[in-house]
């Protein structure tokens, strides 16, 4: 009942009158230091700021109000009812140890259940987990729990409390890796083998792939949209496995191939990109990438909001490659004539932020 009454009090302080929305792009000065006492930049005023809205065919350019000293934006990693993990960013209150703050956002006790399963995701962490340190050293958050961190039945909920732990901290710039202390113990693996003997990176969130890829192959995010309880469209990152690429301008090709490649399986997730599309040639100009198309892209056309979807998705895959900031689209070597609400755009920029509310 303690934990409780704290969690309330923590989560009053701060999601008060605050909707849900999108990433921050900074977490203040680097080095060593207590995560309790970092204090936060302000996130990229520059971003793209769509949103994933509550009906199944229309995306918006979402809340244009900028921060303030008391509100940034944060990315939490949540799940659906069929266990993905969704980032989902939202506005809060600017506090000290924002780093705690995003982890206790994630546990699943009533007042976080209740706020968020209204827009049909759920906390990843067990109700009874509480933090009982952080710290931040050369990029690396120390991350020290109580042992209710294995109050968990499956092996997917250990991979899902393991990935929502690392991606929501890792969107913080000054984070790279995430450290699992238990009751200030180092431990090799969790339950089910997950292992936290060395600090955790971002890998194989939503992964189709099994426990691990064969040497010839690299991991890349491909973003696809999912409805959830048929009412909410999000945008939600799969690992999908690729043949070793030979360089960037391979990789880039590969990842934009594994989305026109269509629909994950017998999943609810879905590319928006249409049939018998065709990249046809790639170029890198400074941090921009231009991606050549056949004529079947513009099918997608039909439908202005169907080809702001496909580009989202398509400019969402670029977020893991740092050195792209934009993306233009070619069609037969000739610039598209962008519909919908980038319409009289030339470069699109890669998003910050994927879900907003």
């Amino acid at each position: 009942m303690r934990n409780i009454v704290i969690f309330m009090i923590i989560f009053v302080l701060i999601f008060s009158g605050c909707g849900l929305s999108q990433k921050t792009n900074g977490t203040g000065d680097g080095g060593n230091h207590h995560m309790d006492q970092d204090k936060e930049d302000a996130p990229n005023r520059n971003s793209e700021r769509d949103s994933a809205k509550s009906t199944p065919t229309s995306v918006s350019e979402g809340s244009r109000e900028e921060d303030d000293e008391t509100m940034r934006y944060t990315t939490f990693y949540y799940q659906d009812e069929e266990g993905l993990l969704i980032p989902v960013t939202r506005k809060i209150a600017r506090v000290e140890g924002i780093g705690k703050a995003a982890i206790n956002g994630l546990v699943d006790i009533p007042v976080i259940r209740e706020d968020v399963g209204r827009v049909g995701v759920y906390p990843v962490l067990p109700g009874e987990m509480h933090i009982n340190g952080m710290t931040i050293r050369d990029g690396i958050a120390v991350l020290d729990v109580n042992e209710h961190i294995l109050d968990y039945k499956a092996e997917q909920n250990e991979r899902n409390i393991l990935n929502a732990i690392v991606y929501t901290l890792t969107e913080f710039d000054t984070i790279e890796g995430v450290q699992l202390l238990i009751n200030g113990e180092k431990y090799d693996t969790l339950r089910f083998g997950s292992p936290i003997h060395s600090p955790q990176k971002r890998k194989g969130i939503n992964s189709f792939n099994g426990d691990s890829i064969d040497d010839d192959k690299e991991e890349i995010e491909i973003y696809f949209t999912k409805l959830v309880n048929n009412q909410y469209m999000y945008y939600v990152p799969v690992t999908q496995a690729i043949d070793n690429p030979t360089g960037d301008m391979d990789r880039y090709m590969k990842t934009v191939n594994e989305l026109i490649k269509g629909d994950v399986g017998n999943t609810k997730l879905k590319s928006y990109v249409p049939a018998n599309t065709k990249l046809k040639g790639i170029q890198v100009d400074g941090q921009t990438v231009i991606l050549d198309f056949n004529d079947a892209i513009l099918n997608a056309t039909d439908s202005n909001t169907s080809f702001d979807i496909m580009l989202k998705q398509m400019l969402l895959c670029f977020k893991q490659f740092g050195k792209i900031k934009s993306v233009k689209i070619t069609v037969n070597g000739s610039p598209l004539k962008l519909p919908g609400l980038n319409a009289g755009q030339n470069a699109l920029e890669v998003p910050v932020f994927a879900n907003q509310f």
